[in-house]
């Protein structure tokens, strides 16, 4: 399994952020005042082998309450949950795409921004 050393990857540093949250294949930069991340940084592999996306979004529970985003902060709200780190960047385990679908990894989107100009950026980025 493909795994980078994230910790070596941000041996000079990072951007300025109220909590770096290490995940397993990404590192995230969130900001308590927007409750959304500020910065993510992660290593993609060009050889996934391309699971099923699980869908399962969540909270961010390494935040505290008040200041992490929830289900109820999209519901109704005319956004989508944009993936920072996409989940199809992130898709060699099931534990490792389950990481992408936490609300730390999520800021606002338009549904036409997210549907349409992000996805090719992400694809682009992929490819």
């Amino acid at each position: 399994m493909y795994q980078p050393s994230l910790r070596r990857e941000t041996r000079y540093g990072m951007p300025a952020a109220d909590q770096i949250m290490f995940n397993r294949h990404y590192v995230l930069g969130y900001s308590y005042y927007f409750r959304q991340a500020k910065w993510v940084l992660e290593i993609i592999d060009p050889d996934n082998p391309g699971l099923e996306r699980s869908d399962s979004f969540r909270p961010d529970y390494r935040i505290p309450e008040m200041l992490r985003a929830d289900l109820a902060d999209f519901s109704g709200s005319g956004y989508d949950r944009g993936h920072l780190v996409a989940s199809a960047n992130q898709r060699e385990t099931e534990l490792q795409n389950s990481e992408t679908i936490l609300l730390s990894n999520m800021s606002p989107q338009k549904a036409q921004f997210n549907r349409n100009i992000w996805r090719k950026l992400e694809t682009e980025i992929r490819n």
